[in-house]
């Protein structure tokens, strides 16, 4: 397909798809509590990230695995003949 096609697609479903979106949400507009309801909705949805935690944690292994990579290697232990 080429590029100036899909621009040109590109184009056209935003031309569609923002008066269709405006005029498909005008009710939640005028009804106060449902507009308040879908705002709350919609901007909580970037303060909740439930994969936070794994992220943190695999950057403290990281952080971990380079502090031991920077030093010198392990002695091997005499004592297990």
């Amino acid at each position: 397909m080429p590029i100036w096609l899909t621009i040109a697609a590109i184009v056209a479903a935003l031309l569609v798809g923002i008066p269709l979106s405006i005029w498909l949400t005008a009710p939640v507009r005028k009804n106060r509590q449902a507009f308040a309801i879908a705002s709350a909705l919609f901007f909580s949805f970037g303060l909740y990230n439930p994969a936070q935690e794994k992220i943190a944690e695999a950057r403290e292994e990281d952080e971990h695995s380079k502090r031991q990579k920077s030093g010198d290697p392990p002695e091997p232990d005499i004592t297990e003949h």
